[in-house]
């Protein structure tokens, strides 16, 4: 079992897919920013510190790092499902010849299409072994309101039943530590996806962002306040420079490593491509686990059975744009409003 480890965040440059256009020009795309992904896992993980090449390591790449975000008829489901991999298939051989190359867990991110599930398409974040093996794999629970990708909470009760609860949020443990990960908005939304993963009994947290915002303050304060809400520590890969030929460049970048007292050890002061790294000392954390050795979970776990967004809301039938995401939302507000939880605003 490993006591140190050394985190590295990759925050690489993208190429938006056009998900109108034909499967083979997506492949194409997707497999060149698959490519510069793997060469930068590869300077930051062994040639750029040669004498460290046989550290334990734990490398993050961003969300959507294959593909970005495709917006308005691009995000309608019947396109996305031409960009979605599966998992395993061709893109997760090449990550894993890349994860056996550099001996470390890596950490992907990718739209998942899979056929148990036609109709849909799911965000879903991996972690691949030493050896190239897949050994956790986790669907995004918060889609909001940006993407049409589905939600295991959309279809809860056909997934628990398939799968089991453990699968919503499931930890690995590894000789570098009890590993989980969850993507952008589940960390945006609220704190209980990384508490979920914490209570499963996480260490550290991948945490793949794909944020263009020009005021990275949100995203920065939510990684920290997710790494302090779980005494975990927390690797976050943004993506760099997001190229589309119907849209300006957009710049994300900013990518950060935060210890399990919310600190931030290393970021990326660059907004296009780069590589972040630092150790993370394991012993450390495990003499540090308040946040979850003083959670009173009984106090509330009633409030948590009451219903907000509604589960099971496309179990019948696949949400198709983005459109429906937005309908499904206003109905909740709706519902919120009219049982006194919120309050209407005036216009």
């Amino acid at each position: 079992m490993a006591d140190s480890v050394m985190a590295i965040a990759i925050q690489s440059n993208v190429t938006m897919v056009d998900s109108t256009a034909s499967k083979e020009t997506i492949k194409k795309t997707i497999r060149d920013n698959l490519k510069r992904a793997c060469q930068l896992v590869d300077w930051a993980a062994r040639f750029r510190y040669p004498g460290l090449v046989d550290m334990p390591k734990l490398v993050v790449l961003p969300e959507s790092f294959l593909h970005a975000f495709p917006r308005s008829e691009g995000a309608q489901v019947t396109n996305m499902m031409k960009v979605g991999i599966s998992i395993p298939g061709e893109e997760t051989e090449v990550l894993a010849k890349t994860a056996r190359d550099n001996n470390a867990y890596l950490c992907a991110t990718s739209y998942e299409v899979d056929e148990e599930w036609p109709g849909r398409y799911f965000n879903c974040s991996f972690i691949l072994d030493p050896q190239g093996q897949i050994i956790v794999k986790y669907r995004k629970i918060m889609c909001g309101m940006i993407e049409t990708g589905c939600s295991p909470h959309d279809i809860l009760d056909a997934y628990v039943e398939r799968y089991g609860y453990d699968a919503l949020f499931p930890v690995v443990d590894t000789p570098i530590g009890k590993l989980g990960t969850f993507i952008c908005a589940d960390g945006l939304f609220g704190p209980e996806v990384a508490r979920c993963l914490a209570m499963n009994g996480a260490e550290i947290l991948c945490y793949p962002i794909s944020t263009t915002s020009s005021d990275h303050h949100l995203y920065h304060l939510v990684a920290r306040m997710r790494a302090l809400d779980t005494t975990c520590y927390l690797v976050s890969a943004n993506l760099g420079s997001t190229f589309a030929k119907e849209r300006a460049e957009q710049t994300g970048g900013e990518s950060l490593i935060v210890d399990f007292e919310g600190r931030v050890l290393t970021q990326a002061t660059a907004l296009g491509e780069t590589t972040i790294s630092t150790t993370l000392h394991l012993d450390a954390l495990r003499r540090s686990r308040r946040a979850i050795a003083c959670l009173r979970a009984e106090a509330y776990a009633p409030m948590y059975q009451r219903t907000f967004f509604k589960a099971n809301r496309f179990l019948h039938t696949p949400e198709q744009e983005l459109d429906d995401e937005v309908r499904a939302t206003r109905e909740t507000l709706e519902d919120l409003y009219e049982r006194g939880l919120l309050v209407r605003p005036r216009s």
